[in-house]
């Protein structure tokens, strides 16, 4: 089990106890209270979105990079050394 899912595990742990009458809990050296019970639950939704990040890629990356068109020599647009601005 990874880092993020025994994170989201106690987030919900958390939520359960706080709506059974629990007064306070705490999660890693952070004390909730039910009025916090909106943050856990952003907090719940995001740990379940990187959960899934994590499991849909299996490598361990999920972001994809792209390269520059090498007929620019991969020179990015923006810059000041553009090929086709000299003169």
């Amino acid at each position: 089990m990874s880092i993020v899912q025994e994170l989201l595990t106690q987030v919900e742990t958390a939520i359960a106890n706080l709506l059974t009458g629990a007064e306070e809990i705490s999660i890693s050296s952070r004390k909730y209270r039910k009025t916090d019970l909106d943050k856990l639950r952003v907090m719940r939704k995001n740990l379940q979105e990187d959960v899934f990040y994590e499991q849909v890629s299996a490598g361990g990356t999920t972001r994809a990079y792209a390269a520059w068109p090498t007929r620019r020599g991969g020179i990015p647009p923006w810059t000041s050394v553009n090929p086709s601005n000299e003169s």
